[in-house]
């Protein structure tokens, strides 16, 4: 049954942040799912907003360097 939980990537391994009910070396699969910045400022969601007011003459990497976004 899959669960979801967090964690930390420390000294390269997985922290999971809560006990998990596994058996000691028992093989999981794992999905990394990385969580959206939440520390936009004000002025780049601003930016976001005008450009998407207008979406046909702004790129996705115009979008994406006015919200501080990577899609490279």
């Amino acid at each position: 049954m899959p669960k979801t939980i967090e964690a930390v990537y420390e000294d390269g391994v997985l922290k999971p942040s809560e006990k998990l009910d596994i058996e000691e070396h028992q093989k999981v699969e794992i999905v990394l799912r990385l969580p959206i910045k939440k520390n936009l400022k004000k002025e780049s969601i601003r930016a976001v907003i005008e450009l998407m007011k207008n979406p046909i003459s702004s790129s996705p990497k115009e979008m994406a360097k006015a919200s501080e976004i990577d899609v490279d």
